[in-house]
């Protein structure tokens, strides 16, 4: 591995990327052999070995997973990761569903020293992954945010942080496309790396909206800036009670604030990324949003 960081501080930025892609390998390969497979390919058949209450909150990027986590961390009796999985497999990235499925193996079996009431993690595992595991083993939650300015939101990293959806995820947007009979989007002229990341997310979002019902909870980003609706969330997810007055102080000290979208309705939020994503969103989005309360018209005075 020296020898391989050496070796790039020479070489023009595509051998970087390249000699990156062949580390990742190297680690994953050397991982899969000293990790059986037996420990942790199964998640549907674990079992609890102990009384520590466990949950996982699956979410999309950008939706505020980052202020969940710290107002479930907030209590003594509670461990809550946030991305936990991205400390398990570094320096390798991307991540797979096997290092996924090992993390979650390892928060179900560790006991953590018998010193937490409840142990969890919220933005690690994937939405199948976390519906794998039984009920019951588990506390299972999904969070929310409005898709209007979760899609603002990600677009605008997208312009700093540039990024592809590989060709996995592409044939997979395609087969999403035409099973929600959108087959006028799979097909015409070429699209460029935003416009596939768009309805990439779009997409997802949709997904969790429908399979929202098969959650134990789901939480409304917009909703946790009430204290009781606060409270009685994090009571469901951990089992132990939250005082008042401490998620009041959390309530007040906002995180991870990257856009300024409060003074705009979603309306508005929308116009602002343009006719042919408005399009789109209405096309994938907006049927599903609007039976969970976040359709475009339905904004609180």
């Amino acid at each position: 591995m020296l020898l391989l960081q050496k070796v790039k501080r020479r070489l023009p930025i595509h051998l970087h990327v390249l000699l990156g892609r062949c580390r990742n390998f190297l680690l994953t390969k050397s991982r899969d052999v000293l990790v059986p497979n037996s420990l942790y390919a199964n998640l549907s058949e674990f079992t609890s070995r102990d009384n520590c209450r466990r949950f996982f909150v699956f979410t999309l990027g950008r939706s505020g997973s980052n202020f969940l986590a710290k107002l479930l961390n907030a209590h003594a009796e509670v461990l809550c990761f946030h991305e936990g999985v991205r400390i398990q497999s570094y320096p390798v990235y991307p991540i797979s569903e096997r290092d996924r499925n090992r993390y979650a193996a390892y928060l179900l079996r560790d006991r953590f020293h018998d010193s937490y009431h409840t142990v969890g993690d919220v933005g690690s595992l994937a939405m199948d992954s976390i519906l794998r595991i039984p009920q019951g083993l588990a506390h299972r939650s999904i969070l929310f945010r409005h898709p209007v300015r979760m899609l603002r939101t990600k677009m605008e990293m997208l312009r700093e942080e540039p990024r592809e959806i590989d060709s996995v995820d592409q044939i997979a947007l395609r087969t999403q496309l035409e099973a929600a009979g959108l087959h006028a989007l799979t097909t015409g002229s070429s699209m460029s790396a935003e416009d596939i990341y768009f309805l990439w997310t779009a997409v997802n979002w949709r997904s969790m909206g429908a399979a929202a019902f098969r959650f134990d909870s789901v939480i409304r980003l917009e909703d946790l800036s009430d204290e009781l609706y606060a409270s009685r969330v994090l009571g469901a997810i951990t089992g132990v009670e939250y005082a008042s007055a401490l998620i009041a102080q959390l309530l007040r000290r906002r995180v991870n604030t990257r856009t300024n979208q409060a003074e705009l309705s979603e309306v508005e939020v929308l116009e602002q990324l343009g006719t042919k994503y408005r399009e789109w969103y209405l096309q994938i989005v907006e049927p599903v949003a609007s039976k969970m309360g976040y359709g475009l018209y339905e904004r609180k005075a």
